[in-house]
C-alpha cells in the first residue's frame, strides 16, 4: 500500500524548509570556515548553492547520481559506465559532498559524465539545481536522505532509486525512534535496493515501499588504477624491504600503527610501513606526531625520495590507493581500531592483498563477516593483536599467500551484482529502453 504522509508530517517538513532558510547565514559561515581549512574548493563553492561550473550537456536524457564521499562515488563507476553504454545520448551528473571525492571523480569519470558538489538542502538551492539540470532519473547511494531534495524530486514525479542501501544496526535502532519521519523520507523513493537481506529487512521495517536485494554494488568495482611508472619506481626503491600498508586511517590509529612499527623493527630492522590517511590533508599533522616519536618519516605530497632510512611513508595524496595496495602483500583497513565503522575491504582484496582490521567494521559488517568466514581476513582487537598478526604474516609467507588468494577469489565472487541492479532500476527509467544487460558488460569493464 502506498504511504500517504500525514498532515503532521507535511507541517514538519515545511518547518524544516523554513529552518534551512533561517540557517542560511550560519551555513554560509560554515562553508567559509571549511574553505579556510581546505575542506572546500573555493573556486567551486557556488556549486553548493545550486549553480553550475560546467556547460549543460547536449540534448538527451540525464541521470543524476549522488554519492556522499570517496568510497560511495568509486562504487558507482561500473554502474555509470554500464548506463552510458546502454544509451549513446545519455549523460550522467555525479554529485558528492567531499573535496577528496571530487578530485578522485574528476580523474575517473568517463566521457558524458561530469561532477558537481552536492548543494545545500535549502529550497532555493534545490529549485535552482533541479531547474538547471532537469534529471529524468535519480540514483542515490547507500544512506543519503536529504528531506528537501527528496520531497522536491517526488513532487516533480522524478523517479528516485536508493541504490546499495546501507543501514547499520545502530542506525536502525536510532531511526526506529523517529519511525514516522523515516517512513516519510523512504516513501519518497520509487525503489530501494538493499546490499543484503539484513538491510532489506531493516528498510521494510522502517516503511520503505518497494525493497529488493540485488547485493552489494561494491563487489562489481573494477581494480583500482595505478600509474605503471610510479609503481615501477617505488617497487625498485622498496626492493626487498618487508613492507605493509595501513590504509584509510583516522586520528588515533596512526599512533597505534607507529607503535606496532617500532615493535616490528626489533625483528625486521629495515621494515617499511606505509600509512595512507583517509583524509590526505592530515599528512602534515601525522608527520609531526611521528617525528616527535623519533621515527624517520617522509610524505609523498612533499615528493621526497623513498630512501632506505625512511621508516614510515605517509601517502597523503589522492587517488593512489591502487598503487600502494599493489606494493604491499597485506593491508590493515583503517577506521576499524577507532569507532568509525571501517572502510571497503573489497578494493585491496581485488588486488590480492591479505586483510586485517579492528573491531569496528559496522559499515561493512556483512562483507567483513564473509571474508572472516572464508579465512580471507583477520580481525584484531587492539595494538598487541595487530602486532602479533603482522609479525605472523611476515614470518609465514606460505600462509599469507593462501590468504591473499582467498581474498582475491571472494572479492571476485559476486561481480554479477551489477547486472541485477541494472535490471531492477530499468522499469523506473523507461528512457533507457534497449537490449538487456549481460555479464559480458562486467567482463569488459574489468579487463
Amino acid at each position: 500500500m502506498i504511504y500517504h504522509p500525514s498532515f503532521f508530517m507535511h507541517v514538519l517538513f515545511r518547518f524544516y524548509q523554513v529552518l534551512m532558510i533561517v540557517l542560511t547565514p550560519f551555513l554560509m559561515l560554515l562553508l567559509a570556515l571549511r574553505c579556510l581549512k581546505g575542506k572546500e574548493d573555493v573556486k567551486r563553492i557556488f556549486e553548493r548553492f545550486g549553480r553550475s561550473s560546467v556547460h549543460l550537456p547536449p540534448k538527451g536524457p540525464l541521470i543524476w547520481v549522488h554519492a556522499a564521499s570517496v568510497g560511495e562515488s568509486l562504487s558507482t563507476l561500473p554502474l555509470i559506465e554500464a548506463l552510458l553504454k546502454r544509451k549513446s545520448d545519455l549523460h550522467i551528473l555525479v554529485t558528492t559532498n567531499t573535496r577528496t571525492s571530487a578530485e578522485v571523480m574528476s580523474k575517473r569519470l568517463p566521457d558524458r559524465a561530469f561532477h558537481q558538489f552536492f548543494p545545500l538542502d535549502q529550497v532555493f538551492c534545490i529549485k535552482r539545481f533541479l531547474k538547471k539540470w532537469s534529471p529524468q532519473g535519480v540514483l542515490w547511494l547507500e544512506s543519503e536522505l536529504w528531506p528537501g531534495f527528496l520531497f522536491e524530486l517526488h513532487a516533480k514525479k522524478i523517479p528516485c532509486v536508493l541504490v546499495n542501501a546501507r543501514l547499520s544496526k545502530r542506525s536502525f535502532q536510532k531511526w526506529q525512534r523517529f519511525s514516522a519521519v523515516v517512513r516519510f523520507l523512504l516513501s519518497q523513493f520509487s525503489l530501494c535496493l538493499a546490499q543484503s537481506p539484513d538491510m532489506a529487512f531493516r528498510l521494510r521495517k522502517l516503511g520503505a515501499r518497494t525493497v529488493r536485494m540485488p547485493g552489494n554494488l561494491k563487489f562489481s568495482s573494477p581494480p583500482l588504477p595505478l600509474n605503471p611508472s610510479d609503481f615501477a619506481h617505488l617497487k625498485a626503491l622498496i626492493s626487498d624491504r618487508p613492507v605493509w600498508c595501513a590504509a584509510s586511517t583516522h586520528p588515533g590509529e596512526e599512533e597505534i600503527i607507529a607503535e606496532v612499527h617500532k615493535q616490528l623493527k626489533l625483528f625486521f630492522p629495515n621494515i617499511l610501513t606505509i600509512i595512507v590517511p583517509r583524509h590526505p590533508e592530515r599528512g602534515a599533522t601525522i608527520e609531526t606526531s611521528l617525528k616527535n616519536q623519533a621515527i624517520v618519516v617522509a610524505r609523498r605530497q612533499d615528493r621526497k625520495r623513498l630512501i632506505p632510512k625512511i621508516e614510515i611513508y605517509i601517502a597523503d595524496t589522492v587517488g593512489e590507493l591502487g598503487l600502494f595496495y599493489r606494493l604491499c602483500p597485506f593491508v590493515f583497513v583503517g577506521g576499524s581500531l577507532v569507532p568509525k565503522g571501517g572502510h571497503n575491504p573489497i578494493e585491496p582484496a581485488l588486488l590480492g592483498c591479505a586483510l586485517l582490521w579492528g573491531p569496528h567494521m559496522e559499515n561493512f559488517q556483512e562483507i567483513a563477516n564473509k571474508f572472516l568466514s572464508q579465512n580471507a581476513a583477520c580481525q584484531v582487537e587492539n595494538s598487541k593483536e595487530l602486532f602479533d598478526k603482522v609479525l605472523y604474516f611476515f614470518q609465514n609467507p606460505v600462509l599469507l599467500l593462501e590468504m591473499e588468494e582467498e581474498a582475491r577469489k571472494l572479492a571476485k565472487s559476486e561481480q554479477d551484482v551489477l547486472v541485477s541492479i541494472l535490471e531492477n532500476i530499468m522499469p523506473f527509467f523507461p528512457f533507457l529502453e534497449g537490449d538487456s544487460f549481460s555479464l559480458q558488460l562486467i567482463e569488459e569493464q574489468n579487463v
